[in-house]
């Protein structure tokens, strides 16, 4: 993550909390069940509060990761949070067997694991829109 005023970022952010590590030490379905969500969770809620105090809110955050890049297709490049959680929603929905409810999300196990990371940073840092950009991008912006 990537955060800053203006068009440039001026702090680098490191979670560990990658979409690969998710899908594969906590989400063994696709889409994941409710239990594996809640336990994805709790993971991601101790890696977020390891970074220490809220980031500033009119700070502008940067996600530079690809399947957020994939999420931004349906969205455009800066998702709210109130779309984040509206796509968090479906991913319960998915998760108690209505599989049409992610219809037009992007499918699979990294991908419901890049949407939980940016919906538990969005709430625990309190921001109310993350931009999701190339890495190159982000740095010459």
């Amino acid at each position: 993550m990537l955060s800053g005023h203006g068009d440039k970022p001026e702090t680098v952010h490191r979670l560990e909390l990658g979409a690969t590590r998710i899908a594969r030490e906590y989400f063994r379905h696709d889409p994941p069940t409710s239990r594996e969500i809640e336990r994805a969770i709790d993971f991601a809620e101790d890696e977020i509060m390891r970074m220490g105090r809220p980031l500033e809110i009119t700070a502008v955050v940067w996600n530079t990761g690809p399947a957020s890049r994939a999420l931004s297709t349906v969205s455009g490049p800066t998702m709210t949070i109130e779309m984040v959680e509206q796509w968090f929603q479906r991913l319960a929905s998915a998760s108690h067997g209505q599989s049409g409810a992610l219809q037009g999300l992007p499918p699979g196990r990294e991908a419901a694991a890049t949407l939980m990371v940016l919906r538990e940073f969005m709430l625990h840092q309190g921001h109310s829109s993350i931009v999701a950009v190339e890495l190159a991008d982000a740095v010459a912006g």
